[in-house]
């Protein structure tokens, strides 16, 4: 693809956990772009409450597991062995992810989804697990991070008994790139990703005291709410791509450098 890319001899930069750009990387090198990583947030794990761990050990008794994060999936298997010495749930318990790419990193951790959202937000997510649930009322877990919003738990409430359970907690890193972060200040780049609103923050908390213009900020992010975290920071998008995937990602910026040689 790189022979007439729009992409070709351009540089990008992902703001994701470190070592979780690979594949991002892959796609821009293929078109003849460079990836960097900047790190703005590190995930690390919380230690587990006496309550967590009592909703670990009876985690089979619910009806539905429901995941809306890989690092949920990762986080839980990991603390549900842990604590029951178990590789897996017992089949009646009900997995359902929030998309496919949370859905294939629980098929990786043994899982077998038998839920799959056809969207990849809190409030679509919810809508469609109203449907499922049909009036039956079941017992939820949601394995999450400290930081989630509480749009899933209001939407579903009415609907069941969810009872959260923060297993994660999102930071800034305590090293930052900061040659990759001079190329931003130094505006030699293309454009910046962001795919968290914890991200956004870290960024703007980092650069606070450097000679950034946020609103000519060259950034583009994943879904609305990190759209939204954007805006509210004076950070103007040039685009957003409402699926969180990296081929979605990918191609909403081929689109976009298109449209630019038009």
């Amino acid at each position: 693809m790189s022979i007439g890319s729009p992409l070709q001899g351009k540089l990008f930069i992902s703001t994701r956990a470190e070592n979780r750009s690979g594949e991002l990387k892959e796609y821009f090198a293929h078109a003849g772009a460079e990836l960097l990583e900047l790190p703005l947030i590190a995930i690390n794990p919380l230690a587990v409450s006496p309550s967590g761990k009592n909703k670990l050990e009876k985690a089979g008794t619910f009806d539905w597991v429901i995941f809306t994060s890989e690092n949920g999936v990762m986080h839980f298997m990991e603390e549900y062995q842990k604590v029951t010495g178990s590789v897996s749930l017992p089949a009646q318990t009900g997995i359902a992810a929030i998309g496919p790419k949370t859905a294939k990193v629980a098929v990786k951790y043994g899982l077998s989804p038998r839920f799959i959202s056809r969207t990849s937000n809190a409030t679509g997510f919810s809508d469609e697990l109203i449907s499922l649930f049909q009036g039956r009322h079941p017992r939820i877990l949601w394995p999450t991070g400290s930081l989630s919003p509480v749009t899933l738990t209001d939407k579903l409430k009415r609907f069941c008994d969810i009872e959260r359970l923060d297993l994660y907690q999102t930071l800034l890193p305590e090293k930052i790139n900061q040659s990759v972060l001079q190329l931003v200040v130094d505006n030699l780049y293309d454009m910046i990703f962001f795919f968290s609103p914890s991200a956004v923050r870290n960024f703007c908390s980092i650069t606070r005291e450097r000679q950034i213009n946020r609103v000519q900020l060259k950034a583009a992010c994943i879904g609305p709410v990190t759209r939204d975290t954007c805006i509210e920071l004076n950070i103007v998008p040039s685009f957003t791509s409402l699926i969180p995937e990296t081929a979605a990602l990918f191609e909403s910026t081929l689109d976009y450098f298109r449209s630019k040689e038009k």
